[in-house]
C-alpha cells in the first residue's frame, strides 16, 4: 500500500494575473490581502483570524482579508460577518462565496499571504494552491502541512487570534520576508 497525497496540477499557475488587476476584480485596494480560501465552517478557524485580523489593524491599519468559499448552507458565514462587524471590520472584508476556474487562482494572485486557521483537516488543497501561487501561508498543526515551516513557505501558529495576528504582521510588514 502507498499513500500519495493530493496535489496540484502546476499548468494552473502559469498564466496568473497580476497582483494590481487580480486585485481590481475584487475591489481590493493597494493595501496588504491575506486570502482565506476555504469552506466557512466552524472547525476552519475563521473565527479565529477575524479575531486575530482585528488584533493586526492595529498596527497595520490598511490590511484587507479575502473570504473566499461558503458555508453550504449551513448558516455559518452570517455569523462570522456579524462577528467582522463587531470586531469593526466589516470595510475590511470582501466575502466572494465559492468561486472556481480562473477566478480561484485571480484571488490567490490577488493576495499577500494565505491563511488557514484549521482545527483539523486530511490535506487542504486549497492551501497547496496558495503556495503555488507564491503566497506565504499561515497555517495550524491541524492543516498536516509540517513542511511549509520546514521550508520556510510559512508559519504554523496554535490556534490563538495572538500568534496568528504576530505571524501575519510578519509577513504583511516585511516584504522580503513575504516574497522570499
Amino acid at each position: 500500500t502507498a499513500v500519495i497525497p493530493n496535489g496540484v496540477e502546476a499548468n494552473d499557475f502559469l498564466d496568473l494575473p497580476d497582483k494590481a488587476s487580480a486585485r481590481r476584480q475584487f475591489g481590493l485596494g493597494p493595501g496588504p490581502v491575506v486570502v482565506y480560501f476555504s469552506r466557512i465552517h466552524p472547525k476552519k478557524g475563521l473565527d479565529i483570524l477575524l479575531t486575530a485580523l482585528a488584533q493586526a489593524v492595529r498596527r497595520l491599519r490598511e490590511v484587507r482579508l479575502l473570504v473566499v468559499g461558503s458555508d453550504n448552507g449551513s448558516g455559518f458565514q452570517p455569523a462570522m460577518q456579524r462577528l467582522a462587524q463587531n470586531l469593526g471590520l466589516a470595510d475590511r472584508v470582501t466575502w466572494t462565496g465559492e468561486i472556481t476556474g480562473r477566478r480561484k487562482y485571480a484571488a490567490l494572485a490577488a493576495g499577500d499571504a494565505y491563511a488557514l486557521i484549521s482545527h483539523s483537516e486530511g490535506l487542504p488543497v486549497a492551501a497547496l494552491e496558495a503556495l503555488a501561487c507564491g503566497l506565504p501561508a499561515v497555517l495550524t498543526p491541524g492543516c498536516r502541512l509540517p513542511e511549509v515551516a520546514e521550508a520556510g513557505a510559512g508559519f504554523l501558529v496554535p490556534t490563538q487570534p495572538e500568534a496568528v495576528a504576530g505571524r501575519l504582521l510578519e509577513l504583511l510588514e516585511q516584504p522580503t520576508r513575504r516574497d522570499s
